[in-house]
């Protein structure tokens, strides 16, 4: 696909998506989702952003276990990447935030530019498979909607084709008839991914889902929707399936909309689902952004935003 055809594309999207959103905005009380966040319950908030906040920690920890099999690189690097890489993604994309953070491991523990971007691919695959864990395990104690359902069939078959390529050294098979850069990539990631790393990673990946889990769970309890784990379970799941497009920077808007759908079969009327999603987007995000301007500084995030930008 072209980038010509991609942007057209992404336009494209973007204008069913502002044109659903009008319609819907046009009878929607703002003044219900006004009188739900002003009773939000601080206690709870601050609750909700403190452990959302385990959630960067677990996947700094994660790429700090990727890449110490590599070259020595500190754990501190890991997560001062992480976070500023987090927050450029929450204000300008996913593409300038990975970049910064690769450019951060770069400059800090010289780490080269395929490594450091390789590293954060790895990573991401480890998270794609820990939701894949976190997805097939959770519905099995509380009962969800049906497409969560599906999802989970989907989710089980993709664990046990990894486990396969894993068992069977397919891996390798399966790369060779790749493109040149991504056989490339797939020899770092094979540098990288010791399989005694493996349980590790796992454990960070589900941790990292599980902390966000009770974020959501708390975030929802914040705006007075005592509704459940398997409603925060839907939530999560909504979300970061729809954040993946990441349309506008910080998918705003959009993460309001999911979690309205997701709220919708438990009872949740359109005006508190936006709400819990304000308050909730708040509590993931400004934490971050406060902390990687404490580690960085406006003018350090502004030269990281800058590279991200020029893709390098």
């Amino acid at each position: 696909m072209t980038v010509t055809v991609r942007r057209l594309l992404t336009w494209l999207a973007i204008l069913v998506i502002v044109g659903f959103g009008i319609h819907f905005l046009a009878d929607f009380e703002w003044a219900e989702t006004g009188r739900a966040m002003l009773g939000t319950r601080l206690l709870f908030l601050l609750a909700a952003a403190l452990v959302g906040l385990l959630s960067p920690v677990c996947k700094a920890t994660a790429l700090y276990v990727i890449l110490r099999s590599l070259k020595p690189v500190r754990w501190s690097t890991t997560q001062g990447a992480t976070f500023v890489g987090t927050a450029l993604t929450i204000i300008s994309g996913a593409v300038v935030g990975e970049a910064a953070r690769a450019r951060v491991l770069v400059a800090r523990d010289g780490v080269s530019w395929t490594e450091g971007i390789t590293s954060i691919l790895y990573l991401r695959l480890i998270e794609g498979l820990g939701l894949a864990v976190f997805l097939v395990v959770g519905p099995v104690f509380f009962p969800v909607p049906e497409p969560i359902r599906v999802a989970q069939g989907v989710a089980a078959a993709v664990l046990l084709a990894a486990a396969v390529l894993v068992r069977l050294r397919w891996w390798g098979v399966v790369t060779a008839h790749a493109p040149a850069r991504l056989r490339k990539a797939a020899h770092v990631i094979g540098e990288m991914g010791s399989l005694r790393n493996l349980p590790t990673l796992a454990l960070l990946a589900v941790a990292n889902w599980t902390a966000q889990w009770i974020t959501y769970d708390l975030a929802l309890r914040a705006v007075g929707l005592p509704v459940g784990h398997a409603a925060a379970f839907v939530s999560l799941i909504a979300t970061n399936v729809v954040g993946a497009v990441q349309l506008p920077a910080g998918n705003l808007g959009v993460f309001q909309a999911s979690m309205v759908v997701a709220l919708a079969p438990f009872g949740v009327s359109a005006e508190h689902g936006v709400a819990a999603g304000i308050v909730l987007q708040a509590a993931l995000t400004l934490p971050i952004l406060a902390i990687a301007l404490g580690l960085f500084g406006v003018a350090g995030v502004a030269r990281l935003r800058s590279v991200g930008d020029n893709g390098q």
